[in-house]
Protein backbone atom coordinates (compact mmCIF):
# COMPACT_ATOMS: atom_id res chain seq x y z
CA UNK A 1 0.00 0.00 0.00
CA UNK A 2 1.31 3.43 -0.96
CA UNK A 3 1.47 5.83 2.00
CA UNK A 4 2.68 8.82 -0.01
CA UNK A 5 0.02 11.57 0.02
CA UNK A 6 -1.69 12.03 -3.32
CA UNK A 7 -1.48 15.38 -5.09
CA UNK A 8 -5.02 16.21 -3.97
CA UNK A 9 -4.12 15.83 -0.27
CA UNK A 10 -0.79 17.65 -0.31
CA UNK A 11 -0.78 21.10 1.16
CA UNK A 12 0.94 23.96 -0.56
CA UNK A 13 3.89 25.31 1.30
CA UNK A 14 4.35 29.04 1.52
CA UNK A 15 7.45 30.43 -0.11
CA UNK A 16 9.16 32.91 2.19
CA UNK A 17 9.18 36.46 0.89
CA UNK A 18 12.33 38.49 1.58
CA UNK A 19 11.79 41.28 4.11
CA UNK A 20 12.83 43.94 1.59
CA UNK A 21 10.01 42.88 -0.74
CA UNK A 22 7.39 42.77 2.02
CA UNK A 23 8.16 46.26 3.27
CA UNK A 24 8.37 47.84 -0.16
CA UNK A 25 4.74 47.35 -1.19
CA UNK A 26 3.20 46.52 -4.57
CA UNK A 27 4.79 47.42 -7.89
CA UNK A 28 3.23 48.38 -11.24
CA UNK A 29 5.45 48.27 -14.33
CA UNK A 30 8.57 48.54 -12.19
CA UNK A 31 7.31 51.49 -10.11
CA UNK A 32 6.19 51.36 -6.48
CA UNK A 33 2.54 52.14 -5.74
CA UNK A 34 2.17 54.84 -3.08
CA UNK A 35 0.36 53.91 0.13
CA UNK A 36 -3.41 54.36 -0.08
CA UNK A 37 -3.48 53.76 -3.84
CA UNK A 38 -4.12 50.69 -5.99
CA UNK A 39 -3.73 49.70 -9.64
CA UNK A 40 -6.33 51.48 -11.77
CA UNK A 41 -7.05 48.57 -14.14
CA UNK A 42 -10.31 47.39 -12.57
CA UNK A 43 -11.50 50.95 -12.03
CA UNK A 44 -10.78 51.74 -15.67
CA UNK A 45 -12.95 48.81 -16.79
CA UNK A 46 -15.80 49.91 -14.51
CA UNK A 47 -15.64 53.45 -15.91
CA UNK A 48 -15.63 52.13 -19.45
CA UNK A 49 -18.71 50.04 -18.62
CA UNK A 50 -20.45 53.21 -17.42
CA UNK A 51 -19.46 54.94 -20.67
CA UNK A 52 -20.89 52.09 -22.73
CA UNK A 53 -24.16 52.54 -20.83
CA UNK A 54 -24.19 56.15 -22.03
CA UNK A 55 -22.80 57.98 -19.01
CA UNK A 56 -20.13 60.52 -19.91
CA UNK A 57 -17.11 61.57 -17.87
CA UNK A 58 -18.71 64.82 -16.72
CA UNK A 59 -21.83 63.05 -15.51
CA UNK A 60 -19.83 60.37 -13.68
CA UNK A 61 -17.58 63.01 -12.11
CA UNK A 62 -20.61 64.95 -10.82
CA UNK A 63 -22.09 61.80 -9.28
CA UNK A 64 -18.78 61.02 -7.54
CA UNK A 65 -17.81 64.55 -6.56
CA UNK A 66 -14.63 64.18 -8.61
CA UNK A 67 -13.07 66.23 -11.40
CA UNK A 68 -13.99 65.42 -14.99
CA UNK A 69 -10.30 65.31 -15.95
CA UNK A 70 -9.63 62.69 -13.24
CA UNK A 71 -12.27 60.42 -14.78
CA UNK A 72 -10.94 61.06 -18.29
CA UNK A 73 -7.37 60.21 -17.25
CA UNK A 74 -8.53 56.94 -15.69
CA UNK A 75 -10.58 55.95 -18.73
CA UNK A 76 -7.80 56.79 -21.19
CA UNK A 77 -5.22 54.81 -19.22
CA UNK A 78 -3.05 57.82 -18.40
CA UNK A 79 -3.57 57.27 -14.67
CA UNK A 80 -1.89 54.06 -13.47
CA UNK A 81 -3.16 54.19 -9.90
CA UNK A 82 -6.31 55.33 -8.14
CA UNK A 83 -7.05 56.17 -4.51
CA UNK A 84 -8.90 53.56 -2.49
CA UNK A 85 -11.74 56.04 -1.89
CA UNK A 86 -12.27 56.81 -5.57
CA UNK A 87 -12.01 53.13 -6.50
CA UNK A 88 -14.68 52.27 -3.94
CA UNK A 89 -16.93 55.14 -5.04
CA UNK A 90 -16.74 54.06 -8.69
CA UNK A 91 -17.45 50.44 -7.74
CA UNK A 92 -20.47 51.52 -5.67
CA UNK A 93 -21.74 53.73 -8.49
CA UNK A 94 -21.53 50.95 -11.05
CA UNK A 95 -23.33 48.57 -8.67
CA UNK A 96 -26.05 51.16 -8.09
CA UNK A 97 -26.51 51.78 -11.79
CA UNK A 98 -26.64 48.11 -12.76
CA UNK A 99 -28.86 46.97 -9.86
CA UNK A 100 -31.55 49.66 -10.10
CA UNK A 101 -34.66 49.06 -12.16
CA UNK A 102 -34.36 52.68 -13.19
CA UNK A 103 -30.94 52.36 -14.86
CA UNK A 104 -28.89 55.43 -14.14
CA UNK A 105 -30.58 56.34 -10.84
CA UNK A 106 -27.13 57.05 -9.37
CA UNK A 107 -26.37 59.45 -12.20
CA UNK A 108 -29.06 62.12 -12.00
CA UNK A 109 -28.67 65.24 -14.11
Amino acid sequence: MNTTPSSSTRTAQAVPVPRAHRAAGPVIRGERIPAGRVDAGGTRLRLRALHVMGHGSARIARALGARKTTIQELVSGNARTVSLQLRDAITDLLCTVTQDDDVGAGLRH
